[in-house]
């Protein structure tokens, strides 16, 4: 696997972190009030559909459509698991785990510029 497939792997946990946080219903049972109702719900709504359709096609452009598809889906699917789980047992380590998942995100992106040129070499 390479390092732009785990990219989108964890970009579309990501993105499916960020869907059930535009719900109120979830949302509050993180134990805050919802702030303004109609523009957060849009922007987590949007920003997780978002990294959703770039992971997709990530994952299928760099492993081709047939194991991209597999990959992505596998992946969504144990991400959909977990985050239900955290969700009904654990609500109030749900935004951890998101939060980890934006910064192993990040980790990835940055080792993807600054260790594929060196290893080229």
């Amino acid at each position: 696997m390479t390092a732009t497939v785990l990219f989108g792997l964890l970009l579309a946990s990501l993105g499916l972190g960020l869907t059930p946080l535009s719900m109120s219903r979830h949302y509050r049972s993180l134990g805050w009030p919802m702030p303004s109702k109609d523009s957060s719900q849009r922007a987590l709504r949007l920003s997780g559909w978002l990294l959703l359709a770039i992971s997709i096609w990530l994952c299928v452009s760099f492993s081709g459509v047939g194991l991209g598809l597999v990959w992505w889906a596998g992946w969504l699917t144990l991400s959909a698991v977990v985050f239900s789980l955290f969700l009904t047992y654990r609500p109030r380590w749900f935004l951890p785990l998101v939060v980890l998942l934006g910064i192993a995100t990040i980790l990835t992106l940055v080792s993807m510029f600054l260790v594929q040129p060196l290893s080229r070499t």
